[in-house]
């Protein structure tokens, strides 16, 4: 059977939004994490074994119009490896509205990077799954080489890893953002030592926290997602200004688990939750926050490019 990645109502792809949208979507607001899978132009890498459908910016402009976003930050999946012009063309497609976090390893020169960094991008990403591709080496050699443009490191790691990392972490030169709550485990949430450690870096003005992608790693899952909303919940009374959002668009973790597709309108009116719907900190999470990291002014790019 032909797996179904539309909208009976809107016809937006990779989402079954039905949901009304309740929150009040401030000016500016930014999706801080989303990707753009385009196979047929740019080849996922041989290893890849996902598969992800084609969801291109067409595809993800209807998203971003359905829930009022103004600006967007692309992240280069894991299907893509190193290869990141997918993203940069994305990123050139959308405009100045659109920032990007590539991936990269020793072979990218710093001439690549202040490269990219004039066409946008401000940041690089580490997905990693499996303690054994743990490379900390790896890490602090990139963070150095990033650091002189002011450039973050992004991880989507498990909160093991992350206690694993925690001298690490304090240590590196450059900003670091955890993906989806830092991947805190069902059942543990808050009382799991990465999150003591998450909070201590954000407080020290060295880390983020996106509090995306509600159903990852949630046991209560839709509609209420409590569990993992309560984790969002802690890390906005520990440090506002260090929060994120964004849609995770395409989701890729539920094409790959063939799950049904989140409704992205209904996990957007959830950060009324996570925030007691309050304005002034969803300001803060959808417009302040992102124009800071992501560099969202006149001129986006670093002070040495």
């Amino acid at each position: 059977m032909t797996k179904q990645y539309f909208s009976s109502g809107d016809n937006i792809p990779f989402t079954t939004s039905k949901a009304s949208l309740s929150l009040a979507v401030p000016e500016g607001s930014c999706d801080c994490h989303h990707h753009i899978f385009d196979p047929d132009n740019f080849a996922y890498r041989d290893e890849d074994t996902t598969n992800i459908p084609t969801a291109t910016v067409a595809m993800y402009k209807q998203l971003q119009n359905k829930i009022g976003f103004s600006r967007n930050v692309i992240v280069t999946p894991s299907a893509y490896g190193t290869n990141n012009q997918c993203t940069l063309d994305a990123m050139q497609q959308l405009g100045d509205s659109a920032r990007a976090v590539v991936t990269i390893d020793d072979s990218f020169s710093f001439s690549q990077l202040q490269e990219m960094d004039q066409l946008g991008v401000c940041g690089i990403r580490f997905m990693i799954t499996e303690f054994e591709d743990l490379d900390l080496g790896l890490i602090q050699r990139c963070a150095e080489k990033i650091a002189p443009l002011n450039w973050h490191i992004c991880f989507w790691v498990t909160a093991d890893m992350i206690v694993a990392m925690k001298d690490l972490l304090f240590s590196l030169p450059c900003d670091v953002v955890f993906d989806h709550r830092g991947h805190l485990p069902a059942g543990e949430g808050i009382k799991h030592p990465a999150f003591d450690i998450i909070c201590q870096l954000m407080n020290a003005n060295k880390a983020w926290v996106k509090v995306s992608a509600a159903y990852h790693d949630s046991k209560s899952g839709s509609p209420s997602f409590s569990d993992t909303l309560a984790i969002g919940k802690a890390y906005i009374a520990t440090n506002a200004d260090k929060i994120l959002w964004g849609t995770d668009w395409p989701h890729p973790s539920e094409t790959i688990a063939g799950n049904v597709m989140p409704d992205d309108v209904h996990l957007l009116n959830l950060l009324s939750v996570q925030t007691n719907n309050d304005a002034e900190l969803i300001q803060k999470v959808l417009v302040d926050n992102p124009k800071i990291l992501y560099r969202f002014y006149t001129n986006h790019r670093s002070e040495i490019a």
